[in-house]
């Protein structure tokens, strides 16, 4: 048997050349690379995104700090450690003030002695440890205007210094696209800086000296260039200018954030942290005849009046114009209320008052009256108050009587150019005697017409008293004290002074042109005192007028008066009190010396427009 013999083919693998090979190993590091570039991009970015949310969470933050405090926090020092130091994140506020001088790690810039440079204040703004770090493992830089972290020093209790702090020209913060950098604002009054992945000019949680300087020419501008740790207060080697970009360069990783005063104010709604001020946008834009009006301090929504009066010729509406404080510290153009003249056809002369449907025209001063047309008015005169008497020796000297008021619905036709000459009643002057009679106030003119001045209050010595006389028209002042005589004072045509029936060594209270003087009384608490005797009610102005003052005593109390009269003098208040200006009371009598001055009359011209 032939076996034929039979071949087999069997498959052998082929070797790589070595250029296969090394194409290979191309491709296996290319993708390695990829995947690495890949995964430390999407880090980066995590990063990245980390440090914004927690940007976010502080600046809210800090609105809620500027509410509360009307201010923004001080910075904190940078050479506090995390793992070591309880005031990691603590405001230097808490152990020395920003406004005034640096403390250890907190600095002011050399070139500009209002910013100051530290780690942000965690602790202040209630947040953790971890919120002081950016996603890079880097402390946030925090700088900030000083004038915006320190206390309220207005009256209000809602008002800080942050509202008068100059909002310009504080940090500048600029970008670049290429090789030209552009402003991107000039106002911002803070800027918190991560120093990104490459942590240049940072500083970490638990070093207390900065990272090395950045390369990048920008990214040198948000980190002080060098630090004076041996300065008082410690100062650092920064500007005022920032930089949140630079597109033309791949070394530049910071994050810059910043607002400006009105971008905080109006995101947290904290108006009433800025005020307007004397100096503020629009405060000088309100002039009368040459006299611009003035305004003082006050918040945001408040209406004020101006610490200005209108000039004369202006006084139609109101005394004082007011303005109303509109936002970001700006007042609102013009006025609430203005001055105004008065309208044509209508009178001119004295202080114009609106009162209901009623122009009044108010003279505390001598003055003229007239119309432009024809007009019917009315009238209400008070004349000077009498000055309280003169006291020897501690005995108590009679009150001031009050001015004689007329008002009554008796009216008077005024035709066009009629003047009216107004001459007001001064008060008495204290004397050595008696006290000296109120000047009387009289109209001449279209309108003839006199009330007399209050007598003065009478003098009381050792043994003696003098009465004071009686006068036409005049309410009589009080007597003085008789050793322990009794006495009345003078009685006048209007009105009679107050009696003197001894106790407490005390004179008798002034008249008035409405009632006569008081009787002293006997109530236990005060012994027997001579009050001053009720004034004229004027229901026109809401007022009291003509009022007497109250007699002097030798002890710790003293006589009362209403309407304008002055108080009598007591022990530690030797003179009395002088009667009230423009409402004709009587001064009090004294307990030693010389007496209170009786008060200025008034005049008082009012109509109604015709329609």
């Amino acid at each position: 048997m032939i076996k034929k013999n039979f071949f087999y083919k069997v498959e052998t693998k082929k070797a790589y050349t070595l250029l296969e090979l090394s194409i290979s190993i191309l491709v296996i590091s290319i993708l390695i690379t990829g995947a690495l570039s890949m995964s430390v991009s999407r880090a980066g970015k995590k990063k990245v995104e980390i440090t914004n949310q927690r940007i976010e969470i502080i600046y809210k933050a800090l609105g809620n700090y500027l509410v509360t405090n009307k201010k923004l926090p001080c910075p904190a020092a940078f050479t506090d450690k995390k793992s070591v130091s309880v005031n990691y994140g603590v405001a230097s506020t808490s152990y020395g003030n920003c406004a005034d001088t640096g403390i250890d790690g907190v600095y002011k810039s050399t070139s500009n002695s209002n910013l100051v440079y530290g780690m942000l204040p965690v602790k202040d703004l209630g947040l953790s440890n971890e919120m002081a770090e950016d996603g890079f493992g880097n402390r946030f830089s925090y700088v900030i205007d000083k004038n915006f972290t320190a206390n309220s020093v207005y009256p209000y209790s809602n008002i800080a210094t942050f509202g008068v702090a100059t909002s310009n020209d504080i940090i500048t913060i600029k970008e670049s696209n290429g090789s030209v950098a552009s402003e991107v604002t000039y106002d911002a009054i803070f800027a918190i800086i991560s120093h990104g992945a490459n942590k240049k000019g940072g500083f970490l949680p638990n070093s207390s000296s900065a990272n090395n300087s950045a390369s990048d020419s920008y990214e040198l501008e948000n980190h002080p260039s060098a630090f004076n740790n041996s300065s008082n207060p410690r100062e650092a080697t920064f500007d005022n200018i920032f930089y949140s970009k630079n597109g033309n360069s791949d070394a530049f990783d910071d994050i810059v954030f910043y607002k400006t005063r009105n971008d905080l104010v109006k995101d947290f709604n904290a108006f009433d942290s800025v005020i307007c001020t004397s100096s503020s946008v629009n405060s000088n834009d309100v002039t009368y005849n040459g006299t611009v009006m003035t305004w003082p301090n006050t918040a945001y929504g408040r209406t004020v009046e101006s610490t200005t009066s209108c000039p004369a010729g202006f006084t139609y509406s109101v005394a004082k114009p007011t303005k109303k404080c509109g936002a970001f510290g700006i007042w609102e153009e013009g006025t609430i209320k203005p001055c105004l003249t008065a309208p044509a056809g209508v009178c001119s002369g004295g202080d114009i008052v609106i009162s209901g449907a009623n122009i009044l025209h108010i003279f505390s001063e001598n003055g003229t009256f007239v119309c432009s047309n024809n007009v019917s008015v009315k009238l209400l005169v008070v004349a000077g108050g009498g000055a309280g008497g003169y006291s020897s020796s501690g005995y108590g000297a009679g009150g001031g009587a009050g001015g004689q008021v007329i008002f009554n619905s008796d009216t008077y036709n005024l035709t066009f150019g009629q003047i009216v000459s107004v001459n007001v009643g001064k008060g008495g002057l204290p004397y050595v005697g008696n006290g000296l009679q109120g000047g009387n106030t009289i109209l001449s003119g279209a309108i003839t017409l006199e009330a007399a001045g209050g007598m003065g209050g009478g003098a009381s010595y050792a043994d003696s008293c003098v009465v004071p006389s009686s006068v036409t028209n005049a309410a009589g002042g009080g007597a003085g004290y008789c050793d322990s005589a009794s006495a009345s004072g003078g009685s006048g045509t209007q009105s009679g002074g107050g009696s003197v029936v001894g106790g407490l060594n005390s004179g008798g209270g002034g008249g008035s042109s409405a009632n006569s003087g008081s009787t002293p009384t006997t109530s236990t608490s005060d012994g027997n005192l001579g009050y001053g005797a009720a004034g004229t009610s004027v229901a026109l102005t809401g007022f009291d007028y003509g009022g007497g003052g109250g007699g002097g005593t030798n002890s710790y109390f003293n006589a009362t008066a209403t309407d304008g009269g002055g108080q009598g003098g007591k022990i530690g208040l030797p003179n009395g009190v002088a009667g009230t200006n423009g409402l004709g009371g009587g001064g009090g009598g004294a307990r030693y010396g010389k007496g209170s001055k009786g008060g200025n009359g008034v005049v008082i011209i009012y109509y109604q427009p015709t329609p």
